[in-house]
Parts: structure tokens; sequence; C-alpha cells
């Protein structure tokens, strides 16, 4: 929600590497035996790799777009972990639903001055 609030693109390179960080799991998991808290570490791992890269690579393409800004390392991994593990539809469904109804309550909070603004 706070991604979408501040830059939408970010949110649209969160998106990409969720959906690259899914393929990669299952292709590791035509490889490599994966279950429990390996494939939770695996996934985890690669998404947060994942990131870094694109997070460095566009950094070093537009030094000025992202400054020192962590946020979204860890959720790309953590929404292909639920990918993996739960039927696609529900799980798409709640995260999207999750992250409107956040981005709702942070714009209002905004809007009305109950937040501070950035």
């Amino acid at each position: 929600a706070l991604t979408l609030i501040e830059d939408l693109q970010r949110a649209a390179m969160v998106v990409g590497v969720t959906a690259l960080t899914y393929a990669g799991t299952k292709l590791m998991q035509r490889l490599v035996i994966l279950y429990g808290k390996r494939l939770f570490a695996a996934v985890v791992l690669l998404g947060v790799t994942l990131q870094a890269t694109v997070i460095i690579v566009l950094s070093i393409e537009f030094p000025l777009m992202y400054g020192n800004q962590t946020l979204g390392f860890i959720v790309p991994g953590l929404i292909a972990y639920q990918l993996v593990r739960q039927p696609k539809g529900p799980t798409l469904l709640a995260t999207a639903t999750v992250s409107l109804l956040a981005y709702i309550v942070v714009a209002a909070g905004l809007l009305l001055g109950i937040m501070p603004g950035a």
C-alpha cells in the first residue's frame, strides 16, 4: 500500500519480481526436492536476490530514481511462496484485496490530515 502511494513503478516492479520468483521456484522444484522450511527459505532467498538485482541495475541506470529505500525486498518472495503453496486465484484475490484496503486507509489518512505527509 505504501509503495502504491509513493511510486507506482515500484509496485509494478514488485509484481514483476514476484512473477519471476514464482517461475524460478517452479523451475527449482523440478531440479531439487523442496518442501516445508527449505521451500520457504529458497523462495524468499530467490525473491530477495532478484529484487536486489533489479534495484542495483536500476540504481546504476537511474541513480536518482531509487535512493536508499528497502521496502519490498521480502514481499515478492512471500507472495510467490503463497502462490506455490495455495491456489493462485484466491491467493491473488486476497493479496489484492488486502493491498487495496491498506491503500484506502493510508490514502484516507493522508487526505484527512490524520497522518503526516512525506
